[in-house]
């Protein structure tokens, strides 16, 4: 699924459209800190990770994403072959947007953008059902999640964007 197949709505404006790099995930996910990961990485020329990921990358195994970044959402898409999106509404997004980038990210200018949205569920407090009794008795479980866009490409650009919209 490509960004192009993301439907932008009557009086949206698309700001940005971004994608993550193939390898983007796995070297934000290495420990680069490891004295491990070091040694192996100097002793072998860095083969322990290249081959790994490079059959990975051939059979398919990693599926790039992509992020489109209107005036009101972020909408992120994923999969090669039917896909899904997720959307977050900036009205929903509360704290700080942070952005991050291990030493090889910094290499394909890649990073990781995180930043929390609030979660609300009203059910009623007899049964669950909600609407089917009084709102009075009505229950509300707000909540925080934490979203993290992996291995997006140009993440500094990206994350101000998002920055700019967040605090209009």
């Amino acid at each position: 699924m490509s960004s192009t197949d993301v439907e932008i709505f009557e009086g949206e404006s698309l700001l940005q459209e971004a994608s993550t790099h193939k390898l983007g995930s796995i070297l934000g996910a290495v420990n680069w800190t490891s004295p491990v990961n070091l040694v192996l990485a100097v002793c072998t020329l860095g083969t322990w990770y290249i081959v790994p990921v490079t059959i990975a990358a051939v059979s398919g195994g990693m599926s790039t994403k992509s992020y489109t970044i209107t005036d009101e959402r972020i909408i992120e898409s994923s999969g090669m072959v039917g896909g899904s999106t997720t959307q977050h509404d900036f009205e929903k997004l509360v704290g700080d947007i942070k952005t991050e980038q291990g030493f090889l990210q910094a290499f394909f200018n890649i990073g990781d953008i995180t930043f929390e949205v609030q979660k609300t569920q009203a059910t009623s407090a007899e049964d669950g059902n909600f609407g089917e009794k009084e709102r009075s008795k009505m229950n509300k479980d707000v909540r925080r999640e934490e979203i993290r866009l992996e291995g997006v490409l140009d993440h500094t650009e990206v994350a101000n964007t998002i920055r700019r919209i967040h605090r209009d």
